[in-house]
């Protein structure tokens, strides 16, 4: 990429949030600058007071390109203190760009059009609020077969309505990598002022209720896929762990019946969402919780009704009482 005419405004905005990256974030940085693009852009690296050499990898790149790479660079780590809805409020009110392009510092992009080919489907089709391209689970040093979604489904660079693609997302039944995903920047700024976000908390804010709030927003609009794969996400370690795995399903399950029962209001849906919630707050407890915590639990739900135990389930919790959980933990 060429030195940019500092007098013509960027025109997307690459984010990137990144911490403790130093193994990858060169791929990354590598990746946006290897952009060929008719427009400017410019690079805004949110580092989140990393304790290892990140910081200084970011500053040694945007001593190479100051035009267009502006750091981010706290000395307090940010998402302890104040969650991480505050951190990307804060970035996306500093880009500058008509659209914003996204990709985590742990990820990296592999096609050096990728940018173009976004914004020349925005200029195609002018009812466009939402771009994904497919691309690929790197492991190690090992390509994962079976990750290419989203393109399952729709055709290449064919619009659809965002309300179909909404529809799919909350069901579970689709995904897409942050790093894939291109979008405009005020639709970005108005989704975090959105109660669908702002009701879950500040450290809540994740892909999946960003992605839910902007398909929402816009459900009138178009959304469009590059099906030929343009990135790379970077699955860290064996995969995720038992736990973590747990707590990710606790927390979508709860967001998304939270947001079909209140926003969509599709009851049966909603009901599908509150027993999984309900399921995995189960496994959670019964993993990592105190016995009275799980008393609780079960108090809870069986005086309400609303949620029968699963012969599994009545396992799960037999096995904790008796002090065998962790086998079921390592079993999992």
């Amino acid at each position: 990429m060429n030195k940019q005419d500092e007098q013509c405004p960027p025109l997307v905005s690459i984010v990137c949030i990144t911490y403790n990256h130093e193994r990858y974030i060169r791929d990354c940085l590598e990746g946006f600058l290897m952009q060929k693009t008719n427009f400017p852009i410019e690079i805004l690296i949110h580092d989140d007071a990393s304790t290892d050499s990140t910081a200084d990898i970011i500053r040694e790149y945007q001593k190479k390109r100051p035009d267009i790479i502006k750091p981010i660079l706290q000395k307090e780590n940010q998402y302890s203190k104040i969650g991480c809805g505050p951190i990307i409020k804060n970035i996306f009110s500093r880009c500058s760009g008509k659209y914003i392009a996204l990709c985590e510092g742990d990820d990296f992009w592999t096609d050096q059009f990728k940018l173009q080919k976004q914004f020349d489907l925005f200029q195609r089709f002018p009812h466009l609020t939402f771009s994904a391209t497919g691309g690929q689970v790197l492991q190690g040093d090992q390509y994962l077969p079976g990750y290419d979604y989203p393109a399952m489904g729709f055709a290449d660079r064919v619009p659809y309505k965002n309300k179909d693609l909404l529809s799919l997302f909350v069901r579970m039944q689709i995904f897409f990598y942050t790093a894939s995903v291109f979008v405009p920047t005020e639709l970005c700024r108005k989704a975090l002022d959105h109660p669908i976000i702002t009701s879950q908390g500040a450290t809540a804010l994740g892909d999946a209720l960003l992605f839910t709030t902007l398909l929402f927003l816009s459900r009138d609009a178009e959304f469009c896929i590059l099906s030929e794969p343009m990135i790379v996400y970077r699955r860290q370690g064996q995969g995720a762990t038992t736990s973590n795995n747990i707590r990710i399903a606790t927390d979508m399950h709860k967001f998304f019946y939270d947001f079909t029962m209140n926003f969509l209001h599709e009851q049966e849906l909603a009901r599908f969402h509150y027993h999984k919630y309900c399921g995995a707050y189960l496994r959670k407890t019964c993993y990592y919780g105190t016995r009275k915590e799980l008393l609780q639990l079960l108090q809870k739900h069986i005086s309400s009704g609303k949620y029968h135990f699963s012969w599994k389930e009545y396992l799960i919790i037999a096995l904790r009482f008796l002090n065998l959980i962790n086998f079921v933990k390592h079993s999992a």
